[in-house]
């Protein structure tokens, strides 16, 4: 859910056993947060899926950094890899 008065997102839960359906495929947020958590600059992250009208749900990954790292650190190309 997202605040707009304070810029932040409230994570409510999850449902349908963590999984998100996008574009006809249905996707595992659990396996995406293990292999994003592999990378040595991310301390913490959560994997969600974002209703989209033309996916259905759009994977969408909230990272928290390693203390003392600056977003400029990590780019998305270097999650993707």
């Amino acid at each position: 859910e997202y605040d707009k008065q304070n810029n932040t997102f409230r994570i409510l839960g999850r449902s349908s056993v963590d999984i998100i359906k996008s574009g006809g495929y249905k996707i595992s947020s659990l396996d995406i947060e293990s292999v994003i958590l592999h990378h040595p600059l991310v301390n913490e992250c959560v994997v969600i899926g974002v209703k989209d009208l033309e996916w259905g749900e759009r994977v969408t990954a909230v990272v928290v950094l390693q203390p003392g790292k600056k977003e400029q650190d990590l780019t998305l190309e270097q999650l993707r890899d």
